[in-house]
């Protein structure tokens, strides 16, 4: 699972440590892991997005599949609104190989 695989990079259990921010610890896997990384996880965030879940759904779904240390609740967002944002900030980093921030 690439979203899995993304998210594990840029949010382990060390994250906050290593990087003051998520947009941070996120430019810096997508960085790592290259543009078709980061198409393939675009793609699992779109399928995920059509499955309807609810946040709690979409919490354990974070947590649990893709290993992902960030919580939601941390940046201010809801799981949706979260995954909203990465699904922002997936689109402007795929296909030029490297990561632009979107608003919060």
């Amino acid at each position: 699972m690439s979203l899995a695989r993304l998210l594990g990079v840029a949010f382990p259990p060390d994250w906050a440590d290593r990087h003051g921010h998520p947009e941070e610890a996120l430019a810096e896997a997508v960085r790592t892991l290259g543009p078709e990384a980061v198409r393939r996880a675009a793609e699992e965030l779109d399928d995920i997005a059509g499955r309807g879940l609810c946040d709690m759904q979409l919490d354990a779904l974070l947590a649990f599949e893709c290993d992902c240390h960030l919580r939601p609740a941390e940046t201010g967002r809801s799981p949706a609104g979260w995954l909203a944002w990465l699904a922002q900030s997936l689109d402007a980093a795929k296909g030029c190989g490297h990561f632009r921030s979107v608003e919060r």
